[in-house]
């Protein structure tokens, strides 16, 4: 069985996924593949350089993700050419690796921010929505990346409304008070699900 948990930026999609993982189920993370195809020796980095040039190197010669975003964040055209790269591929590493651990673990967690806007939810049996305010969505963001304000609303207008995945979702989780909380939350959602 392969069990999504998706939700908005800055909803605690990541602190869901790591106790998971923590309880002992495997949990593939898509943004962290994504640092993995960023690689200088990957054929993504290649595609990458080649596309927007070395401008989005840092001295290291690695992808700056900063940089990249903040082109990305300004052009439609660039984004969506960069989506259809990292995600075709993002996507055949999850298949891979989901392949892999299912021969020996029932359930695998995708953690992936934006499960509806690639057309993931197909792939999987089951959708944990984690769901948290906009304006404390908002402040993690902030703190967790130091960008401004309207960096994240705009990052926020490219993700699906909530009201919307919350009509394809199977559980919801409200992060909205303290860790102890979000983890009884999540072990409630783990029996409901490995029923």
């Amino acid at each position: 069985m392969i069990i999504a948990i998706t939700g908005n930026i800055g909803s605690g999609k990541s602190t869901v996924g790591r106790y998971i993982q923590t309880l002992g189920y495997p949990v593939l993370d898509a943004d962290q593949i994504s640092r993995e195809l960023y690689r200088p020796t990957t054929y993504c980095y290649q595609e990458i350089v080649n596309h927007f040039t070395e401008e989005v190197l840092n001295s290291n010669r690695e992808i700056d993700r900063s940089t990249l975003a903040t082109i990305i964040f300004q052009n439609d055209d660039e984004r969506k050419w960069l989506e259809e790269l990292v995600h075709a591929q993002i996507l055949s590493v999850l298949q891979s690796r989901t392949n892999e651990l299912l021969q020996t673990h029932n359930i695998v967690f995708w953690e992936v921010p934006l499960l509806y806007e690639a057309g993931w939810n197909v792939y999987v049996d089951r959708i944990v929505y984690v769901y948290a305010k906009q304006q404390e969505r908002v402040s993690r963001v902030m703190e967790r990346d130091y960008i401004s304000v309207e960096a994240i609303q705009k990052r926020i207008q490219l993700q699906r409304d909530h009201r919307d995945a919350l009509r394809d979702i199977d559980i919801l989780i409200h992060n909205d008070s303290g860790l102890d909380e979000l983890y009884r939350k999540v072990e409630e959602a783990l029996i409901q699900i490995t029923k």
